[in-house]
């Protein structure tokens, strides 16, 4: 039964943590919006799986070892910072798309792989390292000596469910078609505003926030 009600407050605090504005909310959105459904599902599996990744690297002791070495600590906080930034700087950039085939099926004249849209998912997760501070204070407060390895692991697969399942479901809605037609017109100003975003993001991170 402690388990049950360990593993309610996950999936509660794991909804309220993808509901926050972020990085990983911000790539979801400009993939789905200017590339279409596939891109979005594709960064959201991406994402799913750097959480997973995150919580093998605490479970392992990983992240402590990342929380406790200032030095590694920032080092990983600039590539991430420098890697917003440079995904930010390409968007701005985002030219109008023509031809009115692309605009009557939604789907751009450029695509995006499978791959790349999943390294993007991936490398915006990994590169952030608050997500890994994210795990370590909350696995503190719900796991102790006692709890088994299986509900850890199992703890931490729901949140990287979570995560997957709720950048899906944006992928979803942004990437329908009624949804891109409309907007197809101004695809490239969305681009341009999600780049806006990442770059401020990034500075932030420069900054230390």
């Amino acid at each position: 039964m402690a388990h049950i009600s360990q593993w309610l407050f996950v999936v509660g605090i794991g909804w309220m943590g993808v509901a926050v504005p972020g990085p990983n909310l911000f790539m979801t959105i400009r993939n789905s919006a200017v590339y279409g459904r596939r891109a979005g599902l594709w960064t959201a599996l991406g994402l799913g799986t750097a959480n997973l990744i995150s919580v093998g690297a605490c479970l392992a002791g990983i992240g402590l070892f990342l929380t406790e070495a200032p030095a590694l600590f920032e080092g990983v906080r600039w590539a991430g910072a420098v890697f917003l930034i440079y995904i930010g700087l390409r968007s701005v950039r985002a030219r109008k798309k023509e031809g009115l085939d692309a605009g009557a099926s939604g789907r751009p004249e450029e695509e995006m792989s499978r791959a790349r849209a999943y390294r993007l998912g991936l490398s915006t997760c990994l590169l952030n390292p608050k997500v890994i501070v994210f795990f370590l204070a909350f696995f503190t407060q719900i796991v102790d000596a006692g709890t088994p390895l299986a509900a850890r692991l199992f703890y931490g697969a729901t949140i990287a469910a979570v995560e997957w399942a709720w950048m899906s479901l944006v992928a979803g809605f942004l990437s329908s078609p009624p949804v891109r037609r409309r907007y197809f017109g101004v695809s490239h100003w969305i681009e341009r505003a999600m780049g806006g975003l990442l770059i401020a993001l990034g500075t932030i991170w420069f900054a230390g926030g």
